[in-house]
């Protein structure tokens, strides 16, 4: 038997005879012990802190420290120090109690030679190398975990059923919207002082309830009695109510601990914040019920517009027909024929337009950003629309206002308007145009004195090949596109449009553009 050299003991025994036998004995296992002794733990705890000892021989009776007393004053000490008992307390509780305290081994004098005690010294020695390496190992692993728990905002909670309390991270307690060291003091009678950050600390299952939104509460407690009932696993999803109002959801997964007669006795589990998740769901939702409508919108604009195309491309195909089959027709019939698709052919032409105006907008078409007077754009669409109709009083009040904009499509807006208003009032009705100055903003105003419009059509008159009622319905001029693009160009200023109408009592369109270059990204 050997041991690696230079190994150093040191011997803690106040009996001559007792500390000369146990050298002899070492002294023949072999030169590779050195053994040094004291008579007092005092002195044992002195020559520890001055000098490296691989380990500690230990008698229980000593002047200063009896029974475990001196193993454990020692092991507070120094606490990766190889103690072997070597006592003549033949006491297996004793014993016992002694290992439980540190030691690695409890030898009985009398009883063990030499080699005995060098077997016990070099077993000891290699148990509390494992038991370091073991140590070291589990602390880093805790170190690991602890950094994976934070950077993952993992929540830890424990729930002792017996006693009604439960332990935090400091993790859980913030995702429970509660600031870190509140509830750590169980009464106000008792107060605990706060341990130092991610240590648990106690609470009570009512701190934790208070967290929780109110309407989650009853369903929570009823799963946790289902679970505490019938399972063991139990996972769940919930809101908190944070300190400034806003919600907050959590998924907690758990396990139920039960004693050997089915009680429960014990909950631990981990706490997520799911939100974020819970956000992006609902974000999925509204962008497929969004695409959806799409979706739709698309399938409905392209049914319209199939609709809208064949009617002048029939009437124009229909007196193309009687041109070719009756080239001999009256010349009045003939000019009727040739004016008939000549008008289908131009609102063909209109529509056309009106529909690639839409796709540019969809495709993200660019409007022009310039300073312009708008005044005088929409002068410009007044002189314009009065030549449209002879039959109509067209009235003007122009302010002056300058801002950013896109001439052309602002110029378009206003001949829509106008158009739009001309269209639907009768002969000798009247058709104002008015622009004023607001704090912000500059405000365009149609008004017109036609039949107006039921208020179940107000919402949808923007709506592409819309038309309110059968009189509008009949009219073939129209191709059912204005008052979209006319919304299109006013959005893309960053600005509001919206009717105001009765029936019979005529409509005026509101028009806001901001006085600044506050559009939209396409602007």
């Amino acid at each position: 038997m050997s041991l690696a050299p230079s190994i150093r003991i040191l011997l803690v025994e106040d009996n001559p005879g007792d500390a000369f036998l146990v050298q002899e004995l070492l002294s023949e296992v072999g030169g590779w012990l050195s053994v040094s002794r004291v008579e007092r733990v005092a002195e044992a705890l002195e020559q520890l802190a001055e000098s490296h000892f691989d380990a500690v021989l230990l008698d229980l009776s000593l002047p200063d420290a009896h029974g475990l007393e001196a193993v454990h004053g020692i092991r507070s000490a120094l606490p990766e120090i190889t103690i072997v008992v070597l006592s003549g307390l033949a006491d297996q509780q004793i014993a016992l109690q002694a290992v439980r305290e540190g030691a690695q081994d409890y030898l009985i004098k009398g009883q063990v030679d030499g080699d005995a005690i060098a077997r016990a010294l070099r077993h000891g020695l290699e148990r509390s190398r494992i038991q370091l390496e073991l140590e070291h190992q589990r602390r880093a692993l805790e170190a690991q975990m602890s950094l994976a728990v934070e950077a993952a905002q993992i929540g830890l909670w424990e729930w002792d059923l017996t006693s009604a309390k439960q332990r935090w991270s400091d993790e859980q307690t913030r995702l429970l919207g509660l600031e870190v060291g509140s509830g750590r003091s169980l009464t106000a009678e008792s107060p605990e002082p706060p341990p130092p950050a991610g240590v648990p600390f106690e609470t009570n299952h009512r701190t934790f309830l208070r967290a929780v939104h109110p309407d989650d509460r009853q369903r929570l407690k009823a799963k946790v009695r289902q679970v505490l009932e019938t399972g063991e696993l139990y996972e769940d999803e919930f809101r908190v109510v944070l300190p400034g109002g806003q919600e907050r959801w959590l998924a907690v997964r758990g396990r139920v601990y039960r004693n050997r007669s089915g009680r429960p006795v014990r909950m631990a589990g981990i706490t997520l914040d799911t939100t974020q998740r819970r956000l992006a769901e609902e974000a999925l939702r509204q962008s497929e019920a969004r695409l959806r409508e799409i979706n739709q919108a698309q399938q409905r604009f392209v049914a319209d517009a199939a609709h809208e195309l064949r009617a002048p491309l029939t009437a124009i195909q229909g007196n193309l027909e009687l041109l070719y089959r009756y080239p001999e027709m009256p010349p009045q019939d003939r000019m009727e024929s040739v004016s008939q698709a000549l008008k289908e052919a131009q609102r063909l032409g209109r529509l056309v337009a009106d529909l690639l105006a839409l796709a540019r907008g969809d495709a993200g078409h660019r409007l022009k950003r310039e300073s312009i007077e708008l005044d005088r754009v929409l002068l410009e669409a007044f002189e314009s629309a009065c030549h449209l109709s002879q039959q109509h009083r067209l009235t003007h009040e122009l302010e002056p206002v300058r801002l950013v904009g896109d001439r052309d499509y602002l110029k378009q807006l206003a001949l829509i308007l106008l158009d739009n208003a001309l269209k639907y009032t009768p002969p000798g009705g009247q058709v104002h145009l008015a622009l004023s100055r607001q704090e912000g903003h500059a405000e365009l105003q149609v008004s017109d004195t036609g039949s107006g419009i039921a208020p179940q059509d107000l919402p949808h008159v923007f709506d592409r090949f819309y038309r309110a009622d059968q009189s509008r319905r009949r009219d073939p001029g129209g191709s059912g596109l204005g008052l979209s693009i006319a919304k299109w160009i006013v959005e893309q200023h960053g600005g509001e449009i919206w009717l105001e109408s009765e029936p019979g009592q005529g409509t005026r369109a509101v028009v806001r553009l901001p006085l600044t270059a506050a559009g939209r990204s396409a602007f």
